[in-house]
């Protein structure tokens, strides 16, 4: 027994070891590796994180018309005012994002910042503005109660949406 009294045994028995008992836990991740780098497997986890607005726009859309009561052919005249409009809202929500990015470089003046932050003000301001007009263009196409319906679902989509992929 005196050869398990040098370290160099002792290491290369404890290494044999952790290896022997290591062994069936690399084996289930490479297996796994393998599994993951498939296209549409089961246990394929990255496209479940990615967005398509397609599809989340034809979800929002079946949506709406279900909660709303929208019929088809309010639903025909309304959908492509409502797809413009929230076009355009997003470009404002976009451009405030690049600001609020923009603020954080490092270096900026007090000067700097307060001209950045009139100008996301402004956007916002800009933004509010346009849901205001897109209302009343929405209200051009369906009632009053309908619209009311119309935000109140879409509301309750985003909240329903952002609660999915918060759960992923």
């Amino acid at each position: 027994m005196t050869i398990l009294k040098t370290p160099i045994t002792r290491y290369l028995l404890a290494a044999l070891l952790l290896f022997t008992f290591q062994l069936p836990n690399i084996e289930c991740q490479a297996k796994n590796l393998e599994t993951s780098q498939q296209p549409n497997h089961p246990r394929d986890h990255r496209g479940k994180g990615k967005f398509d607005p397609n599809k989340h726009f034809q979800r929002l859309q079946a949506y709406i018309t279900k909660e709303a009561g929208l019929t088809q052919d309010e639903a025909a005249r309304f959908f492509p005012i409502f797809k413009e409009t929230r076009e355009q809202e997003r470009k404002i929500h976009q451009a405030i994002r690049k600001k609020i990015h923009a603020s954080q470089r490092a270096g900026l003046s007090e000067k700097e910042s307060e001209k950045l932050l009139a100008e996301i003000q402004e956007l916002s301001l800009s933004e509010a503005k346009l849901k205001n007009a897109n209302i009343k263009k929405w209200r051009k196409v369906l009632s009053a109660s309908k619209v009311l319906k119309v935000l109140k679902a879409e509301s309750d989509f985003n909240r329903q949406t952002f609660r999915e992929f918060s759960k992923r």
